[in-house]
């Protein structure tokens, strides 16, 4: 997924029943384009994790749906007020992606009114100024990790 997060997929996303899976954070950190950096911040991927769930549960007590389904403590599912320490795995539901095709050059993206639920658009900004020539997007590009 990342140089700093991990994610497992439990069981995945079929037809219009939701997949779950675990959003691992790590210690580990990126520099902006430089990508992951050797030393870690210790308790980093807990604060991360416990931030994420503390806008995820204010998210929900406002009546705003999300994917998340809970933190994770000794393996079992929790909300925030129920565990003893900053959790590392946040659970989520998963849905479908559904990937553009790539042909004579350009994006072609699928009809979405035809599909029915449990999808997710994939909609991402990026801005960037320029890309030094050690940014990590060029290995996974080099990759074949994304394209």
């Amino acid at each position: 997924m990342g140089s700093v997060k991990k994610l497992k997929i439990l069981s995945p996303a079929v037809d219009l029943k939701e997949g779950v899976g675990r959003l691992f954070f790590t210690d580990k950190f990126s520099i902006f384009d430089y990508g992951s950096m050797p030393d870690t911040i210790p308790d980093k991927g807990r604060a991360l994790a416990l931030i994420g769930a503390f806008f995820y549960e204010l998210f929900e007590e406002h009546g705003i749906k999300t994917r998340y389904r809970g933190v994770i403590e000794n393996g079992v599912r929790k909300k925030l007020d129920d565990i003893s320490q900053p959790p590392e795995e946040l659970e989520l539901s998963l849905c479908h992606i559904f990937r553009p095709d790539f042909k004579d050059g350009q994006y072609v993206y699928p009809d979405y009114s035809l599909k029915q639920g449990n999808f997710f658009i994939p909609l991402e900004f990026i801005y960037r100024n320029r890309l030094p020539k050690w940014a990590s997007i060029f290995k996974r590009l080099k990759s074949g990790e994304i394209t």
